[in-house]
């Protein structure tokens, strides 16, 4: 009761939390206002020849109706966070799970379950609304209601299973180990991503998708030859059904060593020529050969890491408890209030990471164009992605800073043309 009380009076770490998730979503929003501003009816030059008038207007409003819909979506969770922390609404789950008279890691399991049910409960009809209404009326949709559902009981049950391990481990190193365990976690960290990227997809996948060998054709004799032209061995060339949920199309590599495995979209199959696929494919081979998977991960390593050792500063804060209503301390709730107090260090290591994925891009295009001995083909492609994804062809540059991963496709094509006219 005490701390309740306190909980009142204390308020300055209510105050920054509260700040950090206010500015934070405030420069989404800003990113998503200013982009949607930016846009021209005006076809560009590049394009008159890809979309029609009407198409390209179509794919605008996409982008706009997509961005206002993400803002309303993030300021509904940004209200309920405010009002769980305003009102020390954490100390329920808390208590919850403290009633089941369980051991420190299991109680946190049982209060990580119940912040993750009440967090379905609100993003499931948001989830129905993308699909079926959003994506739907842009003619991308083709999820039925039964693949919805069966595909959220699937994520959920890995999110129990894969996410319950990773937590499991997580409580148990800070609850045995104090504030010395944010190595240990660090290094549990490393490991579990490297699952993630190198073995989940082969394990995961196919769990939601149906992958078939490519069948003998002009395109596989020509993905083989690049493919021995690079020295890539892979188990095989296959097929994705991911015209079963979207008509968006897409191209990866998948497993590690000899498992290797080329997969393409079926709609990627069904929309471009066998040079600009094979471009494609030269794109994914560029990622590969630079390493940047690597670089990428590496990256990641750091920034978790520094996030990591800040940890141990909030994690068993009596006045940040107090300050947000909670009756006990613990580690599950410790390392979700330290998560809010991290959000600045977390948006400043997105920014670079979004600024090393644009590096990597170009340098994945430069590749591509210049082993694939065709940079018209990846030209092309590019400008036909553009126009079945509704990618926005003119993005403002304060949402490519904060958000985007790739650079803006002009950007790309133009960068394209040099190395055009290099060869």
């Amino acid at each position: 009761m005490s701390g309740i009380l306190y909980h009142r009076y204390v308020n300055i770490y209510i105050i920054l939390i509260i700040s950090f998730l206010f500015f934070d979503h405030l420069l989404d929003t800003a990113a998503r206002l200013f982009d949607i501003s930016r846009m021209n009816h005006e076809l560009p030059e590049e394009f008159r020849e890809t979309f029609t008038s009407e198409k390209y207007k179509t794919s605008l409003a996409y982008t706009r109706e997509k961005s206002l819909f993400c803002i309303f979506e993030n300021s509904l969770f940004l209200a309920a966070a405010a009002v769980l922390i305003i009102t020390g609404g954490f100390n329920l789950p808390d208590k919850l799970a403290r009633s089941l008279e369980l051991s420190p890691v299991p109680a946190g399991l049982v209060f990580a379950a119940l912040l993750f049910l009440a967090s379905e409960i609100l993003q499931l009809p948001l989830s129905a609304y993308g699909t079926f209404g959003i994506e739907a009326r842009y003619g991308f949709n083709r999820t039925s209601v039964k693949l919805f559902f069966m595909d959220k009981i699937k994520t959920w049950l890995l999110s129990a299973l894969i996410g319950g391990i990773l937590l499991y481990f997580l409580f148990y190193l800070f609850n045995d180990m104090g504030r010395t365990a944010w190595f240990a976690v660090w290094i549990l960290t490393c490991v579990f991503q490297l699952f993630l990227v190198y073995l989940a997809p082969s394990l995961i996948l196919p769990l939601f998708n149906a992958f078939s060998p490519l069948g003998d054709g002009e395109l596989k004799k020509a993905v083989s030859a690049y493919a021995l032209s690079q020295s890539f061995e892979a188990e095989g060339i296959f097929v994705m059904d991911g015209s079963k949920r979207s008509s968006k199309s897409n191209a990866f590599f998948t497993g590690f060593g000899r498992k290797k495995r080329i997969v393409f979209f079926d709609t990627l199959m069904e929309k471009h020529t066998i040079g600009e696929i094979i471009s494609i494919l030269a794109h994914e081979m560029g990622h590969y050969r630079k390493k940047h998977i690597l670089r990428s991960l590496s990256f990641s390593f750091f920034s978790n890491g520094v996030l990591l050792s800040l940890v141990p500063f909030f994690i068993d804060n009596p006045l940040l408890f107090s300050s947000l209503g909670m009756e006990d301390r613990s580690i599950h709730a410790g390392l979700l209030f330290a998560s809010f107090l991290l959000i600045p260090p977390r948006r400043v290591f997105a920014v670079l990471g979004n600024l090393l994925s644009r590096r990597h891009e170009r340098e994945a295009d430069r590749y591509a164009a210049k082993t694939a001995g065709k940079p018209a083909d990846m030209i092309e492609a590019l400008k036909k992605l553009s126009r079945d994804n509704f990618i926005n062809l003119r993005p403002h540059p304060l949402k490519v800073f904060l958000h985007d991963s790739h650079p803006p496709v002009l950007e790309r094509i133009e960068a394209l043309k040099t190395v055009l006219r290099e060869t």
